[in-house]
């Protein structure tokens, strides 16, 4: 438990010293102003103006760090892997909620470390992820959740339970052949 408070307070410090350095390197104001809110307020811009509408509600974790903190301290995890139904990028970023089954706590990781594309790093991640959970005897359930909600819940704006209604199953998700194909098809792969 102390590593995963140790990871937050890292991450939180590593933001500050972050925020100082363009401060002072790239000229931005280390506390600036926010922009005058748009008229549209049902479009998700990732702007100040819907930072505003859904503040943080709680701290995620990061995978590479926290993961393996986390699931030692929950007792009968569900790991959940919520895959955005529109890349970020150029993949479709995953964000991971490790729920336990005992008490209903759960915890939600950042998005952009974990994909199940590519060749590099993202995939790494998402091979290591199945791998510790296969270890524990625990799956990797995928689900589909749009961008938008993908991105509130992975900052900590969208609680846990106000999505999870809105999930597809990954393997069932008819929106694209590309998820057939190529995500749904690399998951299969990497659980075999």
């Amino acid at each position: 438990m102390f590593d995963f408070v140790s990871g937050v307070t890292t991450g939180v410090a590593g933001n500050f010293a972050t925020k100082l350095i363009e401060a002072f390197w790239g000229g931005n104001k280390l506390y600036s102003e926010t922009p005058e809110p748009s008229n549209d307020e049902n479009q998700f811009d990732g702007s100040a103006h819907s930072a505003e509408q859904h503040p943080k509600l709680f701290e995620t974790f990061h995978i590479k760090n926290g993961f393996k903190d986390i699931l030692r301290y929950v007792e009968k995890p569900v790991v959940h892997a919520i895959v955005e139904d529109s890349p970020t990028t150029h993949y479709h970023l995953i964000t991971l909620v490790v729920e336990c089954q005992k008490t209903g706590e759960w915890f939600v990781s950042q998005k952009g470390e974990m994909a199940f594309e590519g060749g590099g790093g993202g995939i790494r991640v998402a091979r290591n992820v199945i791998e510790l959970c296969a270890g524990r005897r625990l799956k990797v359930t995928p689900w589909v959740l749009s961008v938008e909600k993908s991105e509130l819940l992975s900052s900590g704006r969208l609680l846990w339970h106000d999505v999870k209604q809105e999930l597809i199953p990954l393997l069932t998700y008819a929106k694209s052949e590309y998820f057939i194909d190529r995500i749904a098809k690399r998951y299969r792969e990497l659980t075999a």
